[in-house]
């Protein structure tokens, strides 16, 4: 898919870039890292510290490889983008510290919530970003809050309404969803 094709234009706007870099920061111990859903604006280029495998799981795969933002790492980081749904994909991780991070978590179908449950049960810290009215991401955390073992449970508002009128033009006939929340789940 074409960025310019992508159907969610606005969170490529600047502003709401800050979901990438607070996530980044939070994940930046984790050796390795899971990304489901990157789409448009991946985690990756935002990525510091001690991560070395960073795997993006997408179905709606965007060409963002070519960036020039991911020359900015200084060093070697493994990439894999796998095109896909997340309950087909095959994938070699080193699972014992393992960051789950799912920015606009928009993970639909039975099967699928499933997968990324079961894979949330191995992460040793999980971000998880939603629109607070977007019924099925706020469903799926509070599953994910009821059947995993977690130390610590933090929330982040993030209110980017006051951007509203920069922002929807981006966006055309869709109404963006500006106010969101973000959940860190796990240890520090």
């Amino acid at each position: 898919m074409d960025k310019d094709e992508y159907p969610w234009t606005y969170l490529t706007h600047p502003i709401l870039q800050s979901r990438q870099i607070i996530a980044a920061n939070v994940l930046k111990w984790q050796v390795s890292v899971i990304e489901i859903g990157g789409g448009a604006t991946p985690l990756f280029p935002y990525m510091w510290g001690d991560c070395e495998q960073f795997i993006e799981i997408d179905p709606i795969q965007i060409d963002t490889i070519s960036s020039p933002i991911y020359h900015r790492i200084d060093r070697k980081l493994s990439l894999d983008v796998i095109s896909g749904l997340l309950l087909n994909t095959e994938y070699a991780i080193d699972w014992g510290d393992l960051g789950l991070v799912a920015l606009g978590l928009d993970i639909l179908g039975d099967d699928e919530c499933d997968a990324f449950v079961a894979l949330a049960k191995r992460a040793s810290k999980i971000v998880l970003e939603y629109a607070l009215d977007y019924d099925p991401a706020v469903g799926l955390k509070d599953r994910i809050l009821a059947e995993v073992d977690y130390l610590s449970l933090n929330y982040m508002g993030l209110d980017y309404s006051r951007n509203a009128d920069t922002i929807i033009k981006l966006q055309g006939d869709f109404q963006p969803r500006l106010n969101r929340e973000m959940a860190i789940i796990g240890g520090w």
